[in-house]
């Protein structure tokens, strides 16, 4: 069972005003068990086998198409294991203090999410669930592994952490990454373009309007096009298609970045009101103690 633990008075009001019941509410009420706290594995999604390379995906059990879950969570901050800058989730192995940040490196944000703090009953239970079922698809492969006599070190979606600066709080966490942060620009068919505002309903579009920057969501990008496509017609909107000078952000630059052609890529990363959050807004929407709804698909392997 998740611990919660209340440092500020920023998560009770949170609780007070209603925001994690709106929550609550958005969840129980997605179409299909799309939610991850309510879904059930091997009932409304399965593993599917790639027969030529034995990898594992999720599909729909009815549907038959990749998977997609909401879950939702607190971000956490750089302690816990959040990796938001820069650098991103980049890992020099055996601690090259000469490996380097190219064009052929794939750089993802990594968020560990945990249980809101002052969290209801309701939303304690569900946040819960979602580990619970993330627990149960990595037992499965684990065991399927194993079975096949291959290595069971798998990649997980869940771990515990204390925050070393209050030994006292004890979190379980969810791990999600965005898709890579930087890509080279080359000519290519195009793909659709998502723009800044969509007409489908945002699973957080109901939240009271003074609570602004309280809620945003992360879309998970992993199977989207790493390739720009031609540019909206529409002036000054923003989409999924635009490419920008790394340096936007502010902790980009000197070692150990080597890029020559890569841009920073507009990530599907929206506010409370469904509008794309630009780079440079970035680090103070999705901040430490951001509560997010984020779109996902359960790690293949």
């Amino acid at each position: 069972m998740s611990n919660v633990h209340d440092p500020t008075a920023v998560y009770a009001n949170r609780r007070i005003d209603g925001l994690y019941d709106t929550i609550v509410d958005q969840a129980l009420a997605l179409p299909d068990h799309t939610a991850l706290a309510v879904a059930d594995y091997n009932t409304d999604f399965v593993r599917s086998v790639n027969p030529h390379t034995n990898n594992f995906s999720y599909v729909g059990a009815n549907t038959g198409r990749e998977a997609e879950m909401i879950l939702f969570g607190q971000i956490t901050p750089a302690v816990l294991g959040t990796k938001f800058s820069a650098r991103g989730d980049f890992y020099a192995a055996n601690g090259d203090e000469n490996a380097l940040i190219d064009d052929k490196t794939r750089v993802k944000f990594a968020f560990n999410l945990c249980q809101p703090f002052s969290a209801p009953k309701q939303m304690g239970i569900l946040f819960d669930n979602q580990i619970a079922t993330l627990n149960e698809i990595m037992d499965a492969d684990a065991d399927e592994l194993k079975d096949q006599g291959k290595s069971t070190l798998i990649k997980r979606c869940t771990s515990s952490s204390v925050n070393p600066t209050d030994p006292a709080s004890f979190h379980d966490l969810i791990n999600i990454k965005t898709g890579p942060i930087y890509i080279v620009p080359k000519d290519s068919k195009p793909s659709p373009a998502k723009k800044s505002k969509i007409t489908k309903r945002s699973i957080d579009s109901a939240l009271p309007s003074d609570e602004v920057n309280e809620t945003v969501a992360i879309q998970n990008e992993l199977s989207m096009s790493n390739e720009p496509s031609s540019p909206s017609s529409e002036p000054h909107t923003i989409t999924t298609n635009d490419l920008y000078d790394p340096t936007i952000l502010y902790d980009y630059g000197g070692h150990p970045f080597a890029h020559v052609n890569s841009k920073l890529r507009q990530l599907d990363m929206r506010n409370k009101d469904n509008n794309l959050v630009r780079p440079e807004e970035w680090y103070s929407t999705f901040r430490p103690g951001a509560l997010i709804m984020a779109r996902v698909r359960p790690i293949s392997i």
